[in-house]
């Protein structure tokens, strides 16, 4: 499976307003998620444990999610543990 379809899994969980990025489309280590106003941590953290049982050898090398949204100040962003 492709990161685009990883992606598309993601965006279902989270909600079509997020963008979902990786550090590298061919070996993904990191998931980012950014959308204009705070996601929940709960739900962000549910949603790459959910896609790891759909895609379980694509994103077992995933480490590290971040959360970005749009804050008063600019862009906020925060590492969330899963």
């Amino acid at each position: 499976m492709s990161c685009a379809e990883i992606a598309r899994k993601l965006k279902d969980l989270v909600g079509s307003d997020t963008r979902v990025t990786f550090d590298d489309d061919s070996a993904p280590r990191e998931i980012r998620f950014h959308r204009g106003d705070p996601l929940s941590i709960e739900l962000v953290r549910e949603a790459p444990a959910e896609t790891a049982g759909c895609f379980p050898n694509e994103t077992m090398a995933i480490s590290t999610v971040f959360v970005a949204f749009d804050d008063s100040l600019g862009i906020t962003r925060r590492r969330v543990v899963v």
